[in-house]
């Protein structure tokens, strides 16, 4: 008896519980939320009144204002001609063809300077994967420049520049570069790159560095065959190259 009862009891504080939720749901469902049906056609209208009322974006360069542009020709690139990059360096016929966009970049950049009444400046010009020249022009001389023969269009270039320090200069380097990448933890695992040889496809390298320098390449080599603290001349005796 006394277990029938008290299993009675959990029942009745469940039903208890139950009709307490019951309770909030049942208010919610009665308000009432007025819906109104509209057409395809209205919504699109009304999202276009609401674009219209946006503030236009404010010119990003002013006419006078350097900015350095990509000047796309209508040619063909030389992979785009159908040439293989395989082997291509020894390929007479796509070496020629290259030739023969070069030609034709320095007879558009000579049609720009005629319409501008200014030397153009070529940063650098791409023959094999676009056929493309890359100049710091006046943002006002676009459009002069899009209306020139053979070229197809003038696409602004994004610039990055380097970030600004705590310091208020930009003098970015390794001791701050290399915790981005995790240098020191490649470091740490025994990969160094020491005597590796590298090359940079890049137009940002920054020859001064003293990574490129005389003294670092020596100090590299010596670094590598344990002989720190020896001159040069007495690294190179050892090597029976002098």
């Amino acid at each position: 008896m006394k277990k029938w009862m008290t299993r009675l009891l959990s029942w009745l504080l469940a039903a208890a519980m139950l009709c307490s939720f019951a309770v909030p749901i049942r208010a919610a469902g009665t308000a009432a939320l007025p819906f109104q049906k509209t057409d395809s056609d209205t919504a699109a209208g009304m999202l276009r009144e609401a674009l219209a009322e946006e503030e236009p974006d404010s010119p990003r360069y002013t006419d006078g204002e350097t900015v350095r542009v990509s000047v796309v020709l209508e040619r063909n690139s030389t992979l785009a001609a159908g040439f293989s990059p395989a082997n291509i360096a020894r390929d007479a016929r796509a070496s020629a063809y290259r030739q023969e966009l070069q030609q034709l970049q320095d007879s558009v950049v000579a049609n720009i300077q005629r319409q501008t009444g200014e030397e153009l400046d070529v940063v650098w010009n791409l023959t094999l994967a676009a056929n493309i020249i890359s100049a710091n022009v006046e943002y006002g001389q676009i459009p002069q420049i899009e209306a020139i023969d053979g070229v197809e269009k003038v696409v602004l270039e994004t610039c990055y520049t380097p970030d600004v320090v705590s310091t208020g200069e930009a003098d970015p380097d390794m001791a701050t570069s290399s915790q981005m990448i995790g240098t020191a933890t490649a470091w740490a695992a025994g990969y160094t790159g020491a005597g590796s040889r590298i090359a940079v496809i890049d137009t940002g390298t920054d020859t001064d560095h003293q990574s490129f320098s005389e003294a670092g390449w020596n100090y590299a080599l010596r670094r590598r065959a344990g002989l720190e603290g020896k001159t040069m001349e007495a690294y190179l005796q050892e090597l029976d190259l002098l």
